[in-house]
């Protein structure tokens, strides 16, 4: 069996790494919302992949204070998905504090320790055709917990980025339900007004989350536009296309490395559906 490992240097202390591992709301708060779910076997954290996915459950096996995570994963995934070579494989995260070794990871002398992260995913069938994407998606996902360490301390809720998109809109409810059918998206909170309409509903689009509240005469119908990064953009454009949305432009593959096509929904928002075929900074 083979393993992932990765080492992250993260100029934070060693508690904040822990918690921002240890629970549902820590990891909530840079990678995605989980559900802490109590279970005869013990505790089960739980998060939405989306719907080629299905939900990615946790298993806890050992949390020590500021040294230690480990989980067993123990759901299942359709055979097309990265994640069906996750199951029953352990994840482990050990955490220590060690001295700054300075220039070779460009880092300020005037940070003296800082912790580090040894990252562990085995028991993989060092043959899968997944173990080198899981590899990168891993390091790219341990780069988003380096950077919510290391950022000030300001709180955003879980699934919630600085920029949170917040849509006004007519029959709220065939909305959302195009943000889930046709979007991929997973509805995550509802609150309703008394007269039966929809309050605000937060709909989460992979990392993102988005708002929706049925629209009135202080906040009257707005439409904009949005570029939205998808595993598999002809996949998503035939869902969006067949819940109800226009085509406004036919996937391509782009010279800025986007394979993207354009839809419009019934309320007049523009989707921009873009898969990146390149490892590399968008540069239009």
């Amino acid at each position: 069996m083979a393993t992932l490992h990765h080492q992250v240097w993260i100029n934070a202390p060693v508690s904040k790494v822990y918690e921002a591992l240890a629970t549902a709301d820590g990891l909530g708060r840079w990678w995605a919302p989980h559900t802490a779910i109590d279970t005869d076997a013990g505790l089960v954290l739980a998060h939405g992949a989306g719907m080629e996915h299905g939900e990615v459950r946790m298993k806890v096996l050992e949390t020590t204070q500021d040294t230690r995570v480990e989980w067993e994963i123990i759901s299942t995934h359709p055979r097309r998905s990265p994640a069906s070579a996750w199951t029953g494989t352990h994840i482990s995260f050990d955490i220590t504090e060690r001295e700054n070794p300075g220039h070779w990871l460009g880092n300020s002398d005037e940070v003296p320790r800082m912790a580090v992260l040894e990252f562990r995913h085995s028991g993989w069938d060092e043959h899968s055709e997944y173990f080198g994407f899981c590899s990168f998606a891993w390091g790219e996902t341990l780069l988003m917990l380096k950077r919510w360490c290391e950022s000030p301390a300001i709180y955003i809720p879980p699934g919630f980025n600085t920029v949170t998109p917040y849509f006004f809109v007519r029959s709220a409810e065939s909305f959302v339900q195009f943000l889930i059918c046709g979007l991929g998206g997973v509805e995550t909170l509802r609150t309703m007004r008394p007269d039966g309409v929809i309050a605000n509903v937060q709909v989460q689009l992979g990392t993102s989350a988005v708002m929706v509240s049925e629209a009135s005469e202080q906040y009257k119908p707005m439409a904009s536009s949005f570029y939205l990064y998808v595993e598999d953009a002809h996949a998503v454009m035939a869902k969006a296309l067949a819940n109800g949305a226009a085509l406004e432009m036919e996937v391509a593959d782009m010279p800025y490395g986007d394979r993207q096509g354009g839809v419009k929904d019934a309320h007049g928002n523009i989707w921009w559906i873009s898969q990146r075929t390149v490892h590399a900074p968008y540069t239009p």
